[in-house]
């Protein structure tokens, strides 16, 4: 099965990611801020790591610098609302597998994590 985390602050957003994902059959787990994201990822990386990147205590781009210096296989996923094309082009330099500005489409959210998966050969 596949193991994704949420990173993000904003509790309905959470709830909303959490939910689509899990109807397709993934485990999900959560952390609403950097610290308890970086803490669960070194406890038990996930397969899929979907960030935020505008965090309370920390800035997704480093979240994600950082995730894949240390677990270089983990997949990461930006959903945010910094959605300008310099933003999108700053996230996948930091090594983000895809990214999405918010607000989203649920149907394309999830198309998009099924690709990203399938072209790591998580999922068929």
């Amino acid at each position: 099965m596949v193991r994704v985390l949420v990173i993000e602050d904003n509790p309905a957003i959470l709830t909303l990611t959490k939910d689509l994902l899990a109807a397709e059959n993934y485990e999900v787990d959560t952390a609403s801020t950097g610290e308890e994201g970086r803490e669960k990822i070194e406890k038990n990386p996930p397969d899929l790591l979907v960030l935020d990147l505008s965090l309370p205590d920390d800035f997704g781009l480093d979240i994600c610098r950082d995730v894949k210096k240390s677990h270089p296989g983990l997949l990461v996923f930006m959903l945010t609302a910094l959605g300008n094309s310099q933003d999108v082009v700053a996230g996948l330099e930091a090594g983000a597998d895809d990214y999405l500005a918010k607000p989203f489409n649920k149907r394309e959210f999830i198309a998009r994590v099924q690709i990203v998966l399938r072209r790591a050969d998580k999922i068929q």
